[in-house]
């Protein structure tokens, strides 16, 4: 989970705790959980933003963009495991998009296993398409 992704997730825990916060009066509560929608809305234009220009100058870039911290190799929007498998990747092997249930049968046929076992791309689609199975919230 990329910096980006992290803000997001402490936004989320922060605007449920304003909930249990009963010292304050009801619309301190309100006037607080409004500025960290704003915040969490400019966190989000954020990420897309990055998402964006990671998508219109490639496959490098994006992977700066990781590097360095600012995104993860994941979301943190919460999906139906339908919705994970039909999500659209781009496969570095093959360099077209694919959706993420093409890539893991892909990378479990024999004859392109060994190129999928080192990718990015591979481990956060098993990663993901394993927790959407299992009931989790994909984050």
């Amino acid at each position: 989970m990329g910096f980006y992704e992290r803000e997001m997730e402490e936004l989320r825990q922060k605007c449920k705790e304003v909930d249990s916060w009963v010292h304050l009066p009801k619309e301190e509560r309100l006037k607080l959980q409004l500025q960290i929608y704003a915040h969490t809305s400019k966190k989000g234009n954020l990420i897309l933003s990055a998402f964006a220009i990671a998508a219109k100058h490639g496959k490098k870039v994006r992977q700066d963009l990781m590097r360095t911290g600012l995104l993860g190799d994941s979301m943190i929007v919460d999906m139906s495991p339908e919705e994970a498998a039909a999500e659209k990747v781009l496969c570095p092997n093959m360099n077209k998009d694919i959706t993420r249930e093409e890539c893991k049968d892909r990378s479990g046929n024999s004859m392109h296993f060994e190129e999928c076992q080192e990718c990015e791309i591979n481990a956060s689609t098993r990663r993901l398409l394993v927790q959407t199975l299992e009931g989790k919230s994909v984050q």
